[in-house]
């Protein structure tokens, strides 16, 4: 196991429009990312091409080739795939420290730069898991600045009322509640989950817990909007996305129709004023000023 660079890569399977694409590998980059492996579930995807021009960027077509030469097929189940395609990316790196991440989500480390953060950790550390924050909007207001913690369940009834015993069941956060590692290169003999390394009798490897109040936090877009999230339903409702209360609820509304999805679409995903200021009161509330127009047009002039 390498315990000395604090170099860092990003491997990450994709299967999102242009602009995700570009947001996920501009971060990144002006974080410092020495290395962004992207494995495209789709091998003719367009934006392979617009990648060409960055050198600190792999993009890898995944081809029924590359499929079988991982031990699957274009057709198995997306998550076995997934820590499939992050587990061969992990592999292509030598030095420093991997994160595996969804196209969805952003490192974001407040206050040093990334490589500092990792000297932070002693050369025993294998492993960092960074908990998430999750994009949502206050009000009408648009834009993809704040992002909610998970949330203690005093906090989730005064905040959520009725919608209380969907939101307490993952924290308080539609997506994950987990999030996601930065794992030493060079480690064998584990399996590489969606969320962190596993070893053979089933443990996991998690030496030290980050979360948002702490500095560091995994921000994760599980929605930009209606369409973009009514665009993945489908997808996350029959791939293990949601909670079981949470998935019941939604199938339900489904077949109620697209007012009904409207509807708790926006219980979910919008605050009210008073619902973020409860959250914002209990340490449970972000803002942070990403410039991502800023950063897209930097690395990408022609989008």
């Amino acid at each position: 196991m390498n315990t000395q660079s604090n170099t860092w890569s990003v491997t990450a399977i994709a299967r999102e429009t242009p602009f995700v694409i570009q947001r996920f590998v501009a971060w990144h980059l002006a974080l410092g990312a020495d290395r962004i492996i992207l494995f495209f579930d789709d091998p003719d995807d367009p934006c392979i091409s617009m990648l060409a021009h960055l050198d600190r960027v792999t993009a890898i077509p995944c081809s029924a080739g590359i499929w079988h030469a991982l031990g699957h097929s274009p057709q198995t189940r997306f998550t076995k795939r997934q820590n499939a395609a992050c587990r061969h990316g992990y592999d292509m790196v030598t030095d420093g420290w991997v994160l595996n991440v969804d196209a969805d989500e952003l490192l974001m480390v407040s206050g040093m730069d990334v490589g500092a953060f990792l000297k932070s950790f002693p050369a025993t550390c294998r492993s960092v898991l960074i908990e998430p924050a999750e994009a949502v909007q206050i009000g009408d207001e648009a834009g993809e600045t704040v992002f909610r913690a998970k949330t203690p369940r005093t906090v989730i009834r005064a905040a959520y009322g009725g919608l209380r015993t969907l939101m307490r069941r993952n924290d308080g956060l539609v997506g994950h509640n987990v999030g996601k590692s930065l794992i030493r290169a060079g480690q064998k003999d584990f399996w590489l989950r969606q969320h962190f390394g596993q070893l053979a009798d089933g443990s996991s490897i998690i030496d030290h817990t980050i979360r948002p109040p702490d500095g560091a936090a995994i921000l994760h877009f599980f929605s930009r909007g209606y369409a973009d999230w009514r665009r993945k339903l489908d997808y996350r409702l029959t791939n293990r996305g949601f909670r079981p209360q949470m998935r019941a609820a939604l199938e339900e509304a489904r077949s109620i129709g697209e007012t009904a999805l409207h509807q708790i679409y926006a219980e979910l995903h919008y605050l009210s004023p008073d619902q973020a200021k409860i959250l914002e009161d209990a340490g449970c509330l972000f803002q942070f000023d990403l410039e991502m127009d800023r950063l897209i047009g930097e690395y990408f002039p022609n989008s």
